[in-house]
């Protein structure tokens, strides 16, 4: 008889925690329900007071990296000199002097190939590609929209 009693008790106890927690999840979805819709962040952006112009060779340098065939990098553009499957380089002005003589020494083996000297730096050259880090080294196969010509009017120029 003792035993019927304790088992019946733990029974009942089992079914007033199964209700507890029932109580608990309906409360819980309403309050879910009852919460105000949470307002949709809007991205912050910079206001530009004056339109930033964009020089025409900071234009063809991004023609040329929509429309040809580039890599970045300083160890990719040095390789591909080496072998001689660039067709020209585009450097920032802030290179490594030992870097811009190698560039100078390889280049001079491959008359065809241009090279061609950007005037900012390899943190604006990298921004000009798109791309959050610096970039020293624009190595060319393909010129694709743009020409070697253009290129090497506007660096001149």
């Amino acid at each position: 008889m003792a035993r019927k009693k304790s088992v019946e008790i733990e029974e009942k106890k089992e079914i007033a925690e199964k209700k507890e927690l029932e109580e608990k999840e309906e409360e819980a979805a309403e309050e879910v329900e009852a919460a105000p819709e949470k307002k949709k962040r809007k991205a912050i952006t910079r206001k530009r007071e004056k339109k930033e112009k964009i020089s025409p060779l900071e234009k063809e340098i991004r023609l040329l990296i929509d429309s040809g065939k580039v890599e970045f990098g300083t160890r990719k553009g040095i390789s591909s000199v080496l072998l001689g499957k660039a067709k020209g380089l585009i450097f920032a002005s802030n290179i490594r002097r030992e870097t811009l003589d190698d560039l100078n020494y390889y280049s001079s083996m491959n008359k065809k190939m241009a090279t061609l000297p950007f005037s900012g730096t390899s943190m604006e050259l990298g921004k000009l590609c798109g791309k959050p880090f610096p970039i020293s080294i624009i190595a060319i196969f393909e010129f694709g929209e743009t020409t070697k010509d253009k290129l090497e009017k506007l660096t001149k120029g």
